[in-house]
């Protein structure tokens, strides 16, 4: 698995097959066509299968989420935040 930097997401690099037939018919018309498909083959580079790219990279380090802490009273029923001032549950009328 690499990471596409034109997609940003980490896929299966794809490689087009080989195919036999043409390089039997390459072969027949001489020795240097097949050797010529074989080598474009062989040092083809993978491609993206999302953008069709070549441009491979580092995947970016994700920093964690820092989870903001709120303060105040919530109701134990359903949760809902309650004003100090309040002796109701806004949300579902319990009293805290």
């Amino acid at each position: 698995m690499k990471y596409c930097i034109n997609c940003k997401q980490t896929v299966q690099p794809a490689k087009s097959g080989f195919n036999v037939i043409a390089f039997i018919i390459l072969l027949c018309l001489g020795c240097c066509p097949g050797v010529i498909y074989i080598l474009y083959h062989v040092l083809k580079t993978e491609r993206c299968p999302m953008c069709n790219s070549i441009n491979w990279g580092v995947q970016p380090i994700m920093e964690p989420v820092q989870q903001q802490v709120v303060k105040g009273i919530f109701c134990p029923n359903c949760g809902t935040r309650i004003n100090e001032e309040h002796d109701y549950c806004v949300g579902c009328g319990r009293k805290v």
